[in-house]
């Protein structure tokens, strides 16, 4: 698995406009079943991955927990971020072809 084109492909997927950013919003999206991937960084409090992890496990949305604070939060051009929800069935296939 090459990292490089993993980030890659998330990058395309946000600037897309089809990345859901934050703890929050990304729960409030697989309920509404608008998540196909989801990404946790290493740094995720254990509260909130335990609850993500439930509720993709419920919906069947698998999630990837490989990459860093840094490369998540590079691939989308901000700071900080933890997690991320990938909202299109296609971009998120193209995404696990890479792992």
């Amino acid at each position: 698995m090459d990292k490089t084109k993993l980030i890659s492909k998330v990058s395309l997927a946000y600037n897309a406009k089809k990345v859901v950013i934050s703890g929050d919003l990304v729960l409030n999206e697989i309920k509404k079943n608008n998540i196909y991937l989801i990404f946790i960084a290493n740094g995720l409090s254990s509260n909130l991955k335990d609850k993500v992890v439930k509720k993709a496990s419920d919906k069947n949305i698998k999630y990837i927990d490989i990459l860093t604070e840094d490369e998540i939060s590079n691939a989308v051009s901000n700071k900080n971020i933890k997690i991320i929800g990938i909202s299109d069935p296609n971009l998120s296939k193209l995404i696990l072809m890479q792992l």
